[in-house]
């Protein structure tokens, strides 16, 4: 079911875009997407409809809307051109979770070489990289705490990593580990600021495997 929606979200978008331009591309859309909902309605009969009277009952209650709200809104009336704000949290899943594994490597990768005393090098640019990383996540507390302690740290630590053959002292080791630890441990307790983008599709998949 759930290729299937996918597979009419798709076409939905393009829908969306050319739905004024009075085209014939109209015309082969419509025919693809009333062949999706005929193979969306017949799988729905045959391992769904014993659980759930309605297809309509089965979408809301699996997050289906969430996921897919073009598809379903085309569903639901194929007639009405779809609202414009419509927009899929699936657009944002794989690079909410490219973001959330960069910060995740970069976090790794300097705590790794605050423990290297050769590798100090090129600290200050991962940490530069690693701040910019945590930009994109302004909603999670836990690492706006990180990014603030970069920002009164930073300058410090980049001038005096300027100076020949300097190593870190045990001040600026601190609280590199304590920044670094927070970022992982923040990520590996899946913080809800983080996931919540992502968290109807792993609802779905998970209510699927039961």
């Amino acid at each position: 079911m759930m290729t299937l929606y996918a597979q009419l979200e798709f076409l939905c978008k393009i829908y969306s875009k050319g739905q004024n331009e009075g085209s014939n591309n109209k015309v082969v859309l419509e025919a693809k997407a009333s062949l999706i909902i005929n193979k969306i309605k017949q799988n729905f009969q045959k391992h769904f409809s014993g659980t759930f009277k309605l297809l309509q009952t089965y979408v809301d209650l699996t997050r289906l809307k969430a996921l897919f709200p073009r598809a379903c809104s085309y569903i639901c009336n194929p007639q009405r051109e779809l609202p414009p704000h419509l927009k899929p949290h699936i657009d944002s899943y794989f690079s909410e979770l490219a973001l959330v594994n960069q910060v995740h490597l970069l976090a790794l990768q300097v705590s790794k070489k605050v423990h290297n005393l050769d590798t100090h090098k090129y600290l200050a640019h991962q940490v530069a990289l690693l701040y910019k990383a945590l930009g994109h996540f302004p909603d999670c507390r836990s690492l706006v705490i990180a990014a603030e302690m970069i920002e009164e740290n930073f300058d410090s630590l980049k001038s005096y990593l300027g100076e020949e053959n300097s190593t870190l002292h045990s001040q600026q080791i601190q609280w590199l580990v304590d920044m670094t630890t927070l970022v992982m441990d923040t990520i590996a307790d899946n913080a809800a600021e983080l996931f919540q983008p992502i968290r109807p599709i792993t609802a779905f998949l998970k209510q699927n495997q039961q």
